[in-house]
């Protein structure tokens, strides 16, 4: 649950940085807490979550950082091998 929870708050987060929205992405962000003490996301992850809420906080995150954690997702879900290459 928490991978999808993830995978949907990165594209929402994707919508909202093409919309200018970055208090929304920000917020989004936070809401996000309970994915790093939740079970099931393997540790690179995990890692690639904590660079968009780092950069989501510094409003430093953009379109195409988003849009590339997404798809890291979505393939992490099958492979927990994968890594990020952010």
């Amino acid at each position: 649950m928490a991978a999808n929870y993830a995978v949907v708050s990165l594209e929402r987060a994707v919508l909202d940085l093409k919309e200018g929205r970055y208090a929304d992405v920000k917020e989004l962000a936070e809401e996000m807490q309970w994915i790093f003490e939740a079970k099931g996301l393997h540790e690179e992850a995990l890692a690639a979550l904590t660079l968009f809420r780092t950069a989501a906080e510094r409003e430093a995150l953009t379109v195409d950082v988003a849009e590339r954690m997404v798809r890291y997702l979505y393939r992490a879900q099958y492979d927990p091998t994968l890594k990020f290459g952010g």
